[in-house]
């Protein structure tokens, strides 16, 4: 009986936990002006998640990207694109939700 409980409030503290941690679970996404917020998570308990938006200046075509991302990935969106219109790019990451506006 004791252990029953235990596991049970285990359980309940781990989801508050997942519940409270610093990470994305809305961030937007598009390119340049179109952007809409967008659900980071599909569901399960992916508690790694960052917003980011990439931002390419100058050469032949400038833009901006906005994102969700895994933790552990850098800023790989737009990185290619940028560098072969000969532009500089950026990028700025957060953990809040709708924070890469």
């Amino acid at each position: 009986m004791f252990l029953r409980l235990f596991c049970i409030t285990t359980f309940c503290y781990l989801l508050l936990l997942l519940e409270l941690c610093d990470t994305a679970k809305l961030c937007y996404s598009g390119r340049n002006k179109m952007y809409s917020s967008k659900q980071c998570s599909s569901g399960s308990f992916d508690i790694n998640y960052v917003c980011q938006k990439y931002t390419c200046e100058g050469g032949r075509s400038s833009f901006t990207l906005r994102t969700c991302a895994m933790k552990s990935t850098g800023c790989i969106a737009g990185t290619r694109t940028c560098r072969f219109s000969g532009g500089k790019g950026s990028c700025q990451r957060c953990e809040g939700d709708l924070c890469n506006l």
